[in-house]
């Protein structure tokens, strides 16, 4: 466990996108891992820093055991992977069954943070 302060994101900053995908990884079924490491595809802003793709197929692929594919997909042109992230996340926020895990102002006010845990376990 690390004792560094985490950011304004609660991320902590000793570890990088690399290694939240590779514990979220290890949390799936062995016989789904590889799939998911030969199926990572970029998508937002942020990923069009230059090298961006580059290192995290390389940090990924230095984590992973040798027989593993490593797979980083950046498909679309430069507009479409700025707003991925609003579409998806806009798609997401239609569907019928998201909208039942919505959280109110008055519900946070009412419970707080325990409101999240409640309906979002």
């Amino acid at each position: 466990v690390s004792t560094q302060s985490t950011g304004s994101s609660g991320i902590n900053a000793e570890y990088g996108k690399q290694w939240y995908q590779r514990r979220v990884r290890g949390m799936c079924d062995v016989d789904v891992r590889p799939s998911l490491w030969s199926n990572v595809i970029l998508a937002g802003g942020t990923t069009l820093m230059s090298g961006f793709s580059e290192r995290l197929t390389t940090e990924c692929a230095a984590k992973t055991t040798s027989s593993m594919k490593v797979k980083v997909v950046t498909g679309g042109n430069t507009s479409d992977r700025i707003f991925s992230a609003w579409v998806g996340a806009s798609i997401l926020a239609s569907l019928g069954n998201f909208q039942e895990l919505w959280i109110s102002k008055q519900e946070y006010e009412e419970e707080g943070k325990l409101v999240v845990d409640r309906k979002c376990p």
